[in-house]
């Protein structure tokens, strides 16, 4: 599977592929993976559009980047890296939002994700990955068998509809995950 992993560093890279991106986001909805994105969120374009004139702010001041994977013009892979720029913290990228097409799940590209991302983080000096999780969710389980620990935990993480669920804060030393799944992009 011939996949083209590229970073989105600027808002007019983001522009490119926003309309590709909500449509990922939107994938969301059918599998539980992140909540506050429903219905509701998606058939508004202005909630749309304040969201992705939100993150496309944070890229432009260099607070976010996206890890893609493209696959015959299609977006099948998304991670926010949300870098930290107080002299104290540059060490710590927090992972937020991490998709992958539901249809191309299981295929080797949550290895690969993970190299391109430590990769990139190593280069830029980042030598700790952290990241936030629904407690005993689907992407908590996928976070701990990549080598995530669990630092912390949090009985009202998130609320959604009315309900309120616990969170799991979590880290992985950046050479470690590289040392872990390198083999995948060599």
């Amino acid at each position: 599977m011939e996949t083209k992993f590229k970073l989105i560093c600027d808002g007019n890279a983001f522009e490119s592929i926003k309309d590709s991106w909500v449509k990922l986001l939107s994938i969301t909805l059918k599998d539980d993976a992140i909540l506050g994105f429903d219905e509701e969120f998606f058939s508004n374009p202005d909630l749309v559009n304040q969201y992705t004139e939100k993150i496309k702010a944070e890229i432009n001041v260099g607070a976010l980047i996206l890890l893609v994977a493209i696959y015959q013009d299609e977006l099948i892979v998304c991670c926010n890296l949300k870098l930290n720029h107080q002299q104290t913290t540059q060490h710590i990228c927090d992972l937020q939002k991490g998709l992958i097409h539901p249809k191309y799940r299981r295929k080797g590209l949550l290895e690969k994700s993970l190299a391109h991302i430590a990769s990139f983080c190593m280069e830029r000096k980042i030598e700790l990955l952290t990241l936030d999780v629904r407690a005993n969710s689907i992407g908590h389980k996928i976070w701990v068998k990549s080598g995530f620990q669990t630092y912390g935990e949090l009985d009202d993480y998130c609320r959604f509809n009315g309900m309120s669920y616990s969170g799991c804060f979590m880290k992985q030393k950046t050479q470690h995950l590289l040392d872990k799944f390198y083999s995948h992009i060599q």
